[in-house]
C-alpha cells in the first residue's frame, strides 16, 4: 500500500508560542463527528494539529482509505479512519477532498499515538519521546539496518492483475497504454524536485509499473506455445504474440523500463509487509525509490522517446495531416479529388472519361489531367499522400504492372479537330 504523509498547513509551528489554527482538508471536518464512545468531535474547533496515511483501496476505482491522528487542543488525540472516492483532477487540484459518511473515531492515548506516528513514519513529538525510551530504542551494540535493494520490492503479484484472455490481446493494442502511462510517469517525477517529499504524488509511477507488470489470463485451448509443456494459468505482456518489426520493444525498451521503475514504484506503494516477519518500506528506503527514480528519469525518457518512434512506424508514421504542415511552400497539397484522380490512374489505369465518370464531377477532361498531375508531382517531391494510400501504391508497385486495354471509342486522337474528317480525305480544303 502507497503512503503519502499530509502534514496539514495549520498544523505546522510557525513560532514558540503556539500553533496556526487547523486548516481544512476533508469536507466533514467543518462539522461534528460521533465518535465511539458516544461523544462528539469537531476536527477544526477542537483540533491543533493532523497527521494523515492513506493507502489506496483494493479496487482503484473504489478510492483512498485515510487514517487519521488528530492532537487536541488540550493534548489529547483522536484517531479518525474514513475512505473517500477518487479524487477528480480534470478540474486541477482539489483543495478539499469529499469523504464517505462511514467515519469510524475513538479517542486514544499517548502511547497509542506514538505507534501511529512510527507505523506512518511520522516524527515523534518532543514531549512524547520518553515513551519511546523503553521499547523502541535500540540497543547500543545494534547495528543499523540496511535499507533493502529495488529488486527487492520488484514483485509481479503487487501489481499484476490477470483481468482478461492473453490469446485475444493484441500487443499492438497494449503498447500505446504503456507509452501513456510512461509519458504521465516521466511528467509526474519531474515535479517532484519542487514538491515537499511528504507531499510528491506517485499514482502515475504505480500505474506503469502496472501496466509493465500486468498479466492476463491463459486459456489452455488458445494456448500458442509449445505444446510439450502444460500452459501457464497468466502471462505477461512480453509472453504475448508480438508483431514483426519491433523486437527492439520486446527485448529492450519494456524489459529495462521494468528494471528502472517496477521495484521503486512497488517501494513508494507499498504501507504493508511484502513477506511475513518482515517490515513494509521505511521511510528512508521510500526516499531511496524515489532518488533511483529522479537519477533514471533521462534513462527512462529515452526508452520512452524509443517506444514511440517504434509505434509511430508500426501505424504508418505521423498522422497525414501533421506531415501537411511540413510540406514545401512551393506546392499546394492536393485536394481529395486529385488525389482520387492520381489514384484512379495509377492504380487503375482508367482514362480520363472513366476518372471523371467513377468520380461523378462535372469539369473537363482537361481538368482531370490538371488534377493527376498536380497529385503526382506532390508525390514525387517526397511529399506524404495519407497512410492508407502509401500502402496502396506500395502493394501495387510490388505486383506486376498489368495493361489495362482502352475502348477505342475513347480514344482522341485529334482527327476531328477544326473539323477534319480521315474517311473523306479532300472534301475540305485547309
Amino acid at each position: 500500500m502507497r503512503v503519502s504523509r499530509i502534514s496539514f498547513s495549520g498544523g505546522m509551528k510557525v513560532s514558540d508560542e503556539g500553533l496556526r489554527p487547523l486548516s481544512q482538508q476533508f469536507s466533514f471536518e467543518g462539522s461534528a463527528v460521533k465518535l465511539e464512545d458516544g461523544s462528539w468531535f469537531q476536527p477544526l474547533r477542537d483540533a491543533r494539529r493532523c497527521w494523515t496515511a492513506t493507502s489506496p483501496m483494493p479496487y482503484r476505482h473504489h478510492g483512498t482509505y485515510y487514517d487519521s491522528l488528530y492532537e487536541l487542543q488540550n493534548g489529547l488525540f483522536v484517531r479518525l479512519q474514513f475512505t473517500a472516492p477518487p479524487l477528480d483532477r480534470s478540474a486541477g487540484r482539489t483543495s478539499m477532498i469529499d469523504c464517505h459518511d462511514d467515519i469510524k473515531g475513538n479517542r486514544i492515548d499517548d502511547r497509542e499515538a506514538v505507534e501511529f506516528l512510527i507505523e506512518g513514519q511520522f516524527p515523534v513529538l518532543e514531549r512524547l519521546q520518553h515513551l519511546l525510551l523503553d521499547e523502541s530504542a535500540p540497543a547500543d551494540d545494534a547495528e543499523p539496518q540496511t535499507p533493502r535493494p529495488l529488486s527487492y520490492w520488484e514483485v509481479d503479484s503487487v501489481l499484476g492483475t490477470i483481468h482478461k484472455d492473453a490469446h485475444v490481446m493484441r500487443v499492438a493494442d497494449l503498447l500505446p497504454k504503456v507509452l501513456d502511462a510512461a509519458i504521465n510517469a516521466v511528467h509526474e517525477i519531474r515535479q517532484w524536485p519542487a514538491v515537499n517529499p511528504d507531499l510528491r504524488q506517485h499514482l502515475q509511477t504505480i500505474n506503469l509499473a502496472a501496466r509493465l507488470r500486468d498479466r492476463y489470463r491463459v486459456d489452455a485451448r488458445e494456448w500458442w506455445g509449445s505444446q510439450k509443456i502444460v500452459p501457464p494459468e497468466s502471462v505477461d505482456i512480453l509472453q504475448l504474440r508480438w508483431p514483426d518489426g519491433i523486437e527492439n520493444v520486446k527485448s529492450n525498451v519494456i524489459p529495462e523500463m521494468g528494471k528502472l521503475v517496477v521495484g521503486a514504484a512497488v517501494a513508494l506503494h507499498l504501507n504493508t509487509p511484502l513477506r511475513a516477519n518482515e517490515p513494509p518500506p521505511t521511510y528512508e528506503e521510500k526516499r531511496l525509490a524515489e532518488t533511483h527514480l529522479l537519477t533514471s528519469l533521462s534513462a527512462i525518457e529515452e526508452l520512452v522517446v524509443e517506444l514511440r518512434q517504434t509505434l509511430d512506424d508500426l501505424t504508418s508514421g505521423r498522422t497525414y495531416a501533421s506531415l501537411m504542415e511540413e510540406a514545401p511552400e512551393k506546392l499546394k497539397p492536393p485536394k481529395k479529388e486529385q488525389i482520387a484522380a492520381y489514384l484512379l490512374r495509377t492504380l487503375s489505369q482508367l482514362s480520363n472519361a472513366e476518372i471523371k465518370k467513377k468520380l461523378k464531377v462535372t469539369v473537363d477532361l482537361g481538368t482531370i489531367s490538371r488534377w493527376i498531375k498536380i497529385a503526382r508531382e506532390w508525390y514525387e517531391k517526397g511529399n506524404p499522400l495519407p497512410p492508407t494510400v502509401q500502402n496502396m501504391l506500395a502493394k501495387e508497385k510490388a505486383k506486376a504492372a498489368v495493361p489495362v486495354p482502352m475502348d477505342p471509342s475513347e480514344i482522341d486522337l485529334g482527327a476531328r479537330q477544326r473539323g477534319r474528317n480521315p474517311s473523306r480525305k479532300g472534301s475540305e480544303s485547309d
